[in-house]
């Protein structure tokens, strides 16, 4: 039986539950080196990579193989967009053969076929056990004549974390929540009337997966009553968004569900789609017949709120302070036609653009701070998202290092005053990136949660719903004491 080379390419999250089924052999060990680009490469020389084979080996393969298997199907999001940090690209090949074997669920990714894989240079060696830097090596393999993928030039386009921008956003103070949900919905809520807490966007499937909404708010009014809403964010067409709206609604309804008069009863949030990106095949209203076995037919319909139709001035006037940094965002459909026409000129002529806005709703911002429409708070984080996706644009678009420079120095003029008073830490990068990997982090612990509670209901062992959850022994242990007591 022929040894193999293997190489998995992977992002943080990836990374971190395949560290798990590393084993603890030091004949077995692989190489871990980190990219510049935050990437993680794991590379064995030579192992026996078959599951049927009678060794550790055939123990590593399996457990790699459900590990590919979870990533293939489950960490994407409700537009069946891979979530960040999740990616990775699997490349086997027989040392003493032409076979090779590849898996990945980076669809984007460009794929080159070589006779060699390639290491990218200058990367940090990292210890199995431990994740941390080793040494530093420039690595690079040749595998005779077996067609194989570049994993140097693998490098996919990052992608706006539009979703990750707007539910930071939308972490604003309840006095500015209450004003948008007002201009959203047409309703007229007093803030110091209402109580708004935003609620639970994770459902639990029966076959423990997981389906995940944007945003999800519940008012409750001074009489205990509570009206829930419910948003979603597009940037493209999706003729499955009405079907999914639908899902999202029965999902709370059924959460949020009680028995009137001996009938159960099941309310729907108030809902509503807003698309960012112009698409004249958008309507105003998503419809969806559903027909039942009787041949009653009920008519579900969705608002449509279509963003590019709104300038920063409307968006002010309406008290809508939350969606001002994504004026920017507009700037993405022009950006694409001038660089697939490779028009140098009007790429240019956009970066000036986008720094002047970038400029200009960072100033409008600080005027309404300045007469107490947001909070400092609220303030900060409008313009941590300004200065993210001016980032996002000139990654992907313009490359021009001084356009960030003059951005971050611009919106921290802008706010440093005011950190100083509140003790708010400095960096405007590294608060956006804290503040979503913090949010991020409490969503999935509560997620896995969850998920261990309907295993072990269902009669799982510990260790499989370790790997279901990457929660420990220990913890899972925990749950079922607390679950017996209850």
């Amino acid at each position: 039986m022929n040894e193999s080379k293997v190489a998995i390419r992977c992002g943080e999250h990836a990374f971190t539950r395949f560290q798990k089924l590393l084993p603890q052999q030091d004949r077995l060990l692989p190489k871990i080196y980190q990219t510049t680009d935050d990437q993680y490469i794991i590379y064995w020389d030579n192992i026996y990579w078959y599951e049927t084979y009678n060794s550790n080996e055939a123990e590593i393969v399996k457990a790699f193989g459900q590990a590919f298997d979870y990533l293939e199907k489950r960490p994407f999001d409700q537009n069946g967009d891979l979530l960040p940090g999740y990616e990775f690209e699997f490349l086997k090949f027989e040392t003493d053969s032409s076979d090779y074997q590849y898996r990945s669920n980076d669809w984007e990714v460009r794929i080159c076929m070589e006779k060699s894989i390639r290491l990218p240079e200058n990367l940090k060696e990292l210890s199995p056990e431990t994740g941390e830097e080793t040494n530093t090596y420039v690595v690079a393999f040749l595998s005779g004549n077996t067609p194989c993928i570049n994993l140097a030039i693998a490098k996919t386009k990052e992608k706006v974390k539009l979703d990750e921008i707007l539910k930071y956003l939308f972490s604003t103070s309840n006095k500015v929540l209450v004003k948008l949900l007002n201009a959203i919905f047409e309703e007229d809520f007093k803030e110091y009337e209402v109580n708004l807490t935003v609620s639970n966007n994770e459902f639990i499937e029966d076959t423990l997966g997981v389906i995940r909404g944007d945003m999800f708010f519940d008012i409750l009014k001074r009489d205990n009553n509570k009206v829930s809403y419910h948003l979603e964010f597009q940037t493209k067409n999706d003729n499955t968004m009405v079907i999914r709206m639908f899902e999202y609604g029965f999902k709370k309804a059924k959460e949020n569900s009680n028995i009137d008069n001996s009938m159960r009863t099941l309310y729907f949030p108030k809902q509503k789609v807003i698309f960012f990106e112009e698409n004249k095949n958008i309507e105003d209203l998503l419809n969806l017949k559903i027909i039942f076995p009787n041949n009653q037919e009920v008519i579900y319909c969705v608002d449509v709120i279509k963003y590019w139709e709104f300038t920063e001035e409307e968006l002010i006037k309406r008290k809508m302070y939350p969606l001002i940094p994504l004026q920017l965002f507009s700037l993405r459909k022009e950006l694409e036609v001038a660089q697939k026409k490779n028009d140098i000129l009007k790429i240019q002529q956009l970066s000036v653009i986008a720094k002047n806005l970038a400029t200009k709703l960072a100033n409008e911002s600080k005027e309404l701070f300045c007469e107490n429409e947001i909070l400092g708070e609220d303030f900060h984080k409008m313009l941590l998202a300004i200065q993210n996706l001016i980032e996002y644009l000139n990654r992907n678009y313009f490359n021009d290092d001084k356009l960030e420079e003059e951005v971050i120095t611009m919106t921290k003029s802008l706010y440093d005053p005011e950190v100083e008073k509140q003790g708010i830490q400095k960096g405007i990068q590294k608060g956006i990136e804290q503040g979503i990997k913090q949010g991020i982090k409490q969503g999935e612990k509560k997620k896995s949660i969850e998920i261990a509670k309907k295993g072990i209901l269902k009669g799982l062992d510990n260790e499989t719903i370790m790997d279901l959850t990457e929660l420990s022994i220990e913890e899972i242990e925990l749950i079922r004491k607390e679950m017996s007591l209850n």
